[in-house]
């Protein structure tokens, strides 16, 4: 840092976005115009608490074998799995409903479908030898 007495730049600090934190600029403007930079870091995320049970073992395999550097990676990889995971089934699902928006086959009355269903389950208890 540049001594003296010093100022900071009407432009305001500048961000640069890592994971978890935000380091901030500052320009300053010192005695004799000199320009400097302050550095401060801001944390974007908050520390969380989480018991693991009985996966507190699986987590520190993963990280005795190297492929993760910490907890946090750790947990950070699982979610990640389950967004895609999510995903997925969203997709499959969206598929389906389009699908069922998208057949030309006229509805079938509630009734009916009720109908068929009960006699359906009835055949199969039937079939296993406990009548219903």
């Amino acid at each position: 840092m540049i001594e003296g007495a010093c100022r900071r730049d009407a432009a305001g600090p500048f961000r640069v976005h890592g994971r978890g934190h935000v380091d901030v600029y500052d320009e300053v403007i010192c005695d004799g115009g000199q320009r400097a930079l302050e550095y401060r870091t801001m944390r974007t995320s908050k520390p969380v608490t989480v018991t693991l049970g009985e996966m507190q073992e699986r987590v520190e395999a993963r990280l005795q074998s190297g492929a993760y550097a910490s907890v946090s990676e750790v947990v950070r990889a699982g979610l990640r799995a389950l967004d895609r995971e999510e995903a997925a089934i969203d997709a499959v699902l969206r598929e389906k409903v389009r699908d069922a928006l998208d057949d030309p086959r006229p509805s079938l009355p509630a009734d009916q479908v009720f109908d068929e269903l009960r006699a359906h389950h009835a055949a199969r208890m039937k079939a296993a030898g406990r009548d219903a």
